[in-house]
């Protein structure tokens, strides 16, 4: 995602859609990640799944994306991949981290897959 610019096309639910906007976050705390990835998310971003939007902290999740409802990401939940795959989350892992994060602003939608993910931004003023 970090080589992701304006103009740039990404996938999303609905197709391909044109990056309005990269948001590069200073960020230190702890990064989640799971099923043997390295850590890349933060508690608060939004994933897709059988069960709707959610998050490992639904609560801040709610407050950065606008969601009317997250719910708790937890081991078994199943999260929507690209390409209508689907991924059994089996292992979480965290830990903490000083490192840039990134928020994208996509034309006409507010999720996209980002490392085959689905996920919703954080809303961003313009």
């Amino acid at each position: 995602i970090e080589n992701v610019r304006p103009g740039d096309m990404v996938q999303t639910a609905e197709g391909p859609r044109k990056v309005t906007r990269l948001q590069t976050i200073a960020f230190e705390g702890f990064l989640y990640s799971f099923n043997g990835g390295e850590g890349f998310v933060t508690a608060a971003h939004a994933f897709m799944t059988d069960g709707g939007w959610k998050a490992f902290d639904p609560r801040q999740a709610e407050k950065e994306t606008g969601l009317g409802s997250v719910n708790t990401l937890a081991t078994g939940d199943t999260l929507h991949r690209l390409g209508g795959e689907r991924e059994v989350l089996s292992q979480v892992n965290v830990h903490y981290a000083k490192a840039p994060v990134y928020n994208l602003t996509v034309q006409g939608t507010h999720e996209y897959y980002a490392d085959g993910y689905r996920v919703h931004n954080a809303y961003q003023k313009q």
